[in-house]
C-alpha cells in the first residue's frame, strides 16, 4: 500500500498549497545578510540580476529596497517595470512585489530620473501592464513631486499624449489620468478653467475647435511660462493642422 501522508512535494509543486507566494527562502537569507549595508546590498543586487533569474532578482529588490540604495534602484527601474508585463506568472508576481517596494524608496528629487525610465516603459511595443504602471506612476509623480514634474512638463506631455489614443482601454484610461495630472501643473490660474477642455480635445480631436474658442476667450493676467506653454501648445499645434471648413477662422484665433 502506498502512502501519501509523508510524500515530499516535487520541485514544481509548492510545499504547501495554501502558502502565499513570496520571496524564496534563499532570497530572504541573502537579504538579511546585506540589508542595512548599501554597498553589500548593491553588490548582491548586481549579482542577482547577472544570474539571469529575473524572479529571484525582483524578489531581492522587494526585500532590500530602501532609500539607502535608491541610486541603484533607479538603474534597475526599467527592468522592474518590464517585469510587470512578463508572461511568466512567477516573474510577474516578483516584479509586482519589487515595484511596490521601489516606489516608496525614491524621494521626490529622483522624479526626473524616474520619468526618464517611465518614457521608455510607455512605448507602444511594451506590454500593456507595463505601460499602465508607467502612466499611473507618472500621474502619481505629478502629485507627489509637482515641482520636479512641472520643470520637465515640455518633455513629459509629448510622451503622454500618444497613449491617449491607444486601442487598449486600460492604457488610454491611465494616459488620460496622467495627462490631466500633468496639465494641472501649469500653475497658471488663467488656464486652469480651460484644462478640462484641453484634456478632452487631446483625447477627441473633433473637440479642438471648441477648446481653441475657450482658450481664445481667456484673459491672461499671469505671465505665460514654460509649464503653461507645454499645456496649451499641443492644442494650438493641432489647430494649425486643421483642414476643411472653418479651419482658416480657427487658425486666426
Amino acid at each position: 500500500m502506498s502512502s501519501t501522508g509523508n510524500a515530499k512535494p516535487s520541485a514544481s509543486q509548492p510545499a504547501s498549497a495554501g502558502k502565499k507566494a513570496g520571496a524564496p527562502d534563499a532570497v530572504i537569507a541573502e537579504a538579511k545578510k546585506c540589508k542595512g549595508d548599501a554597498k553589500k546590498t548593491a553588490a548582491a543586487l548586481d549579482a542577482a540580476f547577472a544570474k539571469g533569474d529575473e524572479a529571484a532578482a525582483f524578489w531581492l529588490v522587494a526585500e532590500v529596497a530602501d532609500a539607502a540604495v535608491a541610486p541603484w534602484l533607479v538603474t534597475r527601474y526599467g527592468a522592474v517595470l518590464a517585469g510587470l508585463g512578463s508572461k511568466k506568472g512567477p516573474t510577474k508576481a516578483a516584479a509586482r512585489a519589487a515595484w511596490d517596494a521601489v516606489r516608496p524608496a525614491l524621494a521626490p528629487e529622483a522624479a526626473p530620473l524616474e520619468f526618464a525610465a517611465l518614457y521608455g516603459a510607455m512605448a507602444v511595443e511594451k506590454q500593456w501592464p507595463t505601460r499602465v504602471a508607467a502612466l499611473e506612476r507618472a500621474a502619481h509623480l505629478c502629485v507627489a513631486a509637482p515641482k520636479q514634474a512641472a520643470a520637465i512638463l515640455p518633455a513629459l506631455i509629448p510622451e503622454l499624449t500618444p497613449c491617449l489614443w491607444d486601442t487598449k482601454k486600460e492604457v488610454a484610461a491611465a494616459a488620460k489620468a496622467a495627462v490631466t495630472a500633468a496639465f494641472g501643473l501649469s500653475g497658471n490660474r488663467d488656464v486652469e478653467p480651460v484644462i478640462p477642455k484641453l484634456v478632452s480635445a487631446a483625447v477627441r480631436p473633433k473637440e479642438v475647435p471648441e477648446a481653441v474658442h475657450a482658450l481664445a476667450a481667456t484673459t491672461f493676467v499671469q505671465s505665460v511660462d514654460s509649464p503653461t506653454l507645454a499645456t496649451v501648445v499641443p492644442l494650438l499645434s493641432r489647430a494649425l493642422g486643421e483642414r476643411g471648413a472653418g479651419a482658416v477662422a480657427l487658425k486666426r484665433q
